[in-house]
């Protein structure tokens, strides 16, 4: 889908969905794919970046034979804004 599809699936502002976008796009999460013309404007789709991806918790998590790809540290960084001081997820 592209951000006014996911916008209106998920009942939720067009301009949070293209917070997000932003935001994966610049951890290297995902990745553009195509654009077309849509009712005036231009829709760009998006993929993820890779098969699978892992976060690595700071307390009570070991992953064993995890390789991180080239964007890893990138997507470190996205997900701390996440977790809190205790280590905990924040909850949604």
């Amino acid at each position: 889908m592209y951000p006014l599809e996911i916008s209106r699936t998920l009942n939720i502002n067009e301009q949070r969905i293209y917070y997000h976008i932003r935001k994966l796009l610049k951890a290297g999460v995902i990745i553009p794919t195509r654009q077309e013309e849509r009712k005036g404007a231009i829709a760009r789709y998006y993929k993820k970046a890779s098969t699978a991806f892992g976060v690595d918790l700071p307390i009570g998590y070991h992953s064993c034979g995890f390789q991180p790809f080239a964007g890893y540290e990138k997507v470190k960084i996205f997900f701390r804004e996440f977790i809190l001081e205790d280590g905990s997820l924040m909850d949604m």
